[in-house]
């Protein structure tokens, strides 16, 4: 029985310390495959290395996945009373990935087993209380007036909340790099 639990004890401390075995609990094992490439891309140590960064890698190498997705999955497992906002050029873009980050919560058995403390334990209605295209509130011991993760769209307004992590996504599209003023 000890020898079960300290297993388990494990894979949770691996989760919070090595996001590609994350990815790998979060159904990703594309980052898997080319885990050498994205981390030595440089993106994931400046990450960790200084609180303000831009990353710029062309598409195809899962930067939403991974350092949207993922990370902010790997940020809530390490922290629960964090906030998160993430940002993208068109709010309708935040939703996708701040609704697949609520769907790891509450449809992923493997990440639900090794964190029931953080997951919500009814997954038809959370009973953390805000849990829809705005925000999700995981279980968490502090009673912030932001969610665990909010979306936003560039377009929109927020005021008087904030945030421990901001992820601007996909800001510059070909709609705001091509102006005259540019």
């Amino acid at each position: 029985m000890i020898d079960l639990l300290e297993r388990y004890l494990k894979l949770r401390e691996k989760a919070r310390t090595d996001i590609f075995f994350l990815a790998a609990i979060l159904n990703y094992d594309i980052l898997v495959k080319y885990k050498d490439k994205l981390f030595y891309s440089g993106g994931l140590k400046a990450l960790n290395e200084y609180r303000f960064n831009l990353i710029q890698i062309g598409r195809g190498w899962f930067k939403t996945t991974l350092f949207t997705i993922t990370r902010t999955i790997f940020k809530l497992l390490n922290d629960p009373n964090r906030r998160i906002l993430i940002v993208s050029y068109t709010g309708s873009n935040a939703c996708d990935m701040l609704r697949t980050i609520g769907n790891h919560f509450v449809e992923n058995n493997e990440l639900r087993f090794l964190f029931p403390d953080i997951c919500p334990v009814n997954i038809n209605r959370p009973e953390t209380g805000q849990w829809n295209l705005d925000g999700i509130i995981v279980n968490r011991k502090a009673n912030w007036t932001e969610c665990s993760v909010e979306s936003l769209g560039a377009d929109q307004n927020m005021e008087y909340k904030h945030f421990d992590d901001i992820i601007c996504e996909d800001l510059v599209v070909w709609q705001n790099s091509r102006t005259k003023e540019q």
